[in-house]
C-alpha cells in the first residue's frame, strides 16, 4: 500500500512539479464544503373564491321574464347558399335554397339570418303558398329535405314569374345545371326579369295560366 502511494505521489510531482500533500491540501477545502442549499420554491399565484353572501336574505328584484320560441325561417349553410324554411299548419316543412332574387320575391332579409314565432296559421300558410311558387317542396322534416341534397344527380326546378303575368319553369337535370353554370347565371341575375332570361336561354316552358304546370305544389 505504501509503495502504490509512492508511486503516486511520484507521478504527481513530475506532473506537477508539486508534492502529494501540497495537492491534497489545495483540494480539502473544497471537499469539505457543505452542499449548495436548494433553491426556494417557485411561489404559486393564489386561487380565489366567490365569498359567500354575507346577507342571509339579499333582495332579489322582481322581473318578468317572457320566454318565446322562436323558429328559424333563413340561415346560412356552410355551401355558401342561404335556405328558407316555411311551417304549413298541416305540419313538416318548406325548405329552398334560395339566391337574392328569391329572398326579395318572398320579403326575407338576404342578409342576416331571420326567425319567425308562428303566430298566426294563416299567415304561416300564405308564406308557404309563396315558396310553392317557386318551386318549394314540403318535406316531413329538415333531415329529409338535406338528404334530398345529398343526390348530386337529381333535377334541379327553377321559376321565374314574369311581369306581363305567367311563369317560365326549367327542370334540369343535376350534371347539366353544373355544366352550364346554371347556379352563377342565377346568382348573378339582379332581377326577377333577368331571371326568366336564364330560364329562356336554357330553354325552359312558359306557362301563361300558372296552374298549367304540374312541377308547382298549389296545395
Amino acid at each position: 500500500m505504501f509503495l502504490k502511494l509512492a508511486i503516486a505521489g511520484a507521478i504527481i510531482f513530475i506532473i506537477t512539479n508539486r508534492p502529494i500533500m501540497y495537492i491534497i491540501d489545495q483540494l480539502t477545502p473544497f471537499l469539505s464544503r457543505p452542499p449548495p442549499s436548494p433553491s426556494p420554491p417557485t411561489p404559486q399565484p393564489p386561487i380565489y373564491h366567490d365569498p359567500p353572501l354575507t346577507d342571509p336574505e339579499p333582495f332579489h328584484e322582481e322581473t318578468t321574464i317572457i320566454t318565446r320560441r322562436l323558429y328559424r325561417r333563413s340561415f346560412f349553410t356552410r355551401a355558401q347558399t342561404t335556405t328558407v324554411l316555411g311551417y304549413p299548419r298541416t305540419g313538416g316543412i318548406y325548405a329552398l335554397s334560395c339566391d337574392g332574387v328569391m329572398l326579395e320575391f318572398l320579403g326575407v332579409d338576404r342578409f342576416k339570418r331571420t326567425f319567425t314565432e308562428r303566430k298566426n296559421d294563416e299567415e304561416e300558410d300564405a308564406f308557404c303558398a309563396k315558396m310553392r311558387m317557386l318551386g318549394a317542396r314540403r318535406w316531413g322534416c329538415e333531415v329529409d329535405w338535406e338528404l334530398s341534397l345529398m343526390d348530386l344527380d337529381r333535377d334541379v326546378l327553377v321559376v321565374g314569374w314574369s311581369e306581363g303575368g305567367g311563369v317560365w319553369v326549367l327542370r334540369i337535370g343535376g350534371w347539366r345545371a353544373r355544366r352550364e353554370g346554371l347556379g352563377c347565371m342565377l346568382r348573378n341575375a339582379l332581377s326577377m326579369q333577368e331571371r326568366c332570361g336564364v330560364i329562356v336561354r336554357l330553354g325552359g316552358v312558359f306557362y301563361e295560366e300558372p296552374r298549367e304546370c304540374k312541377d308547382l305544389e298549389w296545395e
